[in-house]
């Protein structure tokens, strides 16, 4: 595996066990505004994706009869009502994100979720603090698959796409990473994902086992330095 210097990390289903939560939230409002639609494992199928981008496909099957905005608040009003009641993080989370500050990582997290609700997330599981940079829906544009989440976390940190890997879950994270020329892990905590035909450049079973890859990474990368062998003079690879 190649050494980074800046990880930049999802939040639902990568840090927080959340998966069923945001399914649940998602098709409740589906139900509430334009029932029978989608079905359960209908919502499972895009999860990552952004709930605005639902909202899209939604507009012509509301008619008229809702305004975006109304359907929207229904959705926050949802989701924070599940989330309120804590979210689970994923075993190891905070110690192995507390490890890789110590070890001079620069940390952020680039969500598709709302800036409110994702900080309520974030101080209920105790681990703000850790991050150096938060971007959410809210911040950008356009949120994941777009490449501009990831290209605000980047210039804020002043770290090259090469210097930096996307930890996520989702097919939205992979395609983010690939546009933003950042390399990208998925941690696979509910098995192997549907990632179509891309793959990530590492697959990894819980974030104690990435942890422990770019452990060894930074010591091989810290080795080559003090026998005088740049990380470019290796082909930016740990050899």
């Amino acid at each position: 595996m190649n050494n980074y210097d800046c990880l930049l990390f999802d939040l639902d289903g990568t840090l927080l066990d959340s998966r069923e939560i945001v399914i649940t939230a998602v098709h409740a409002t589906a139900e509430q505004f334009i029932p029978g639609v989608y079905s359960k494992e209908a919502v499972l199928a895009r999860f990552g994706e952004s709930f605005t981008d639902f909202l899209a496909e939604w507009d012509s099957m509301l008619q008229g009869r809702y305004e975006r905005d109304d359907v929207y608040q229904a959705y926050l009003a949802q989701a924070k009502e599940l989330e309120e009641k804590s979210v689970p993080l994923f075993a190891g989370v905070k110690e192995s994100l507390s490890r890789l500050v110590e070890q001079g990582y620069r940390v952020g997290l680039v969500t598709n979720k709302q800036r409110e609700i994702t900080l309520v997330n974030l101080e209920a599981a105790g681990i703000g603090g850790l991050f150096e940079i938060v971007v959410t829906l809210d911040d950008v544009g356009n949120g994941k698959p777009s490449p501009e989440p990831l290209e605000k976390a980047m210039a804020y940190f002043g770290v090259s796409p090469a210097r930096t890997l996307m930890v996520g879950d989702s097919i939205y994270d992979l395609e983010a990473a690939r546009a933003a020329r950042a390399a990208c892990a998925i941690l696979e905590w509910y098995g192997p994902g549907e990632l179509g035909e891309r793959s990530p450049d590492y697959r990894f079973a819980s974030l104690d086992q990435l942890l422990e890859s770019l452990t060894q990474a930074q010591a091989e990368e810290k080795g080559r330095v003090a026998h005088g062998t740049s990380v470019v003079e290796a082909g930016g690879k740990n050899v």
